[in-house]
């Protein structure tokens, strides 16, 4: 199954805080607290450098506002997946023309 990258991020910087949150250490805001629960699978430096990008003032922002935007999203998620840039102008063009496209 693929995953894509903010999604899974966010995974597992939610599985480092549960498991901060089991060892009995509170995690706020404060990313730096889960630099010793790196999953096996991301290499140190990697961690680190994703705990930085997202301790930051900007990102902190950033990442509220996106949060705020989807608690108040309705319907269903976007569930299409990818798609490349000739299926999507194919499909513009049927919905403004009526007509058919094939673009590769």
């Amino acid at each position: 199954m693929l995953v894509n990258s903010p999604n899974l991020l966010r995974a597992v910087q939610n599985d480092a805080k549960a498991t901060t949150t089991e060892k009995g250490k509170n995690v706020g805001d404060d990313m730096t607290d889960l630099i010793d629960f790196k999953p096996p699978w991301i290499i140190s430096e990697i961690w680190k450098q994703m705990l930085d990008h997202r301790d930051t003032p900007n990102w902190k922002a950033k990442s509220l506002g996106n949060k705020e935007i989807r608690s108040k999203a309705t319907g269903g998620k976007h569930a299409l997946g990818s798609q490349c840039w000739g299926s999507v102008v194919s499909i513009l063009l049927f919905i403004k023309t009526g007509l058919i496209y094939f673009i590769n």
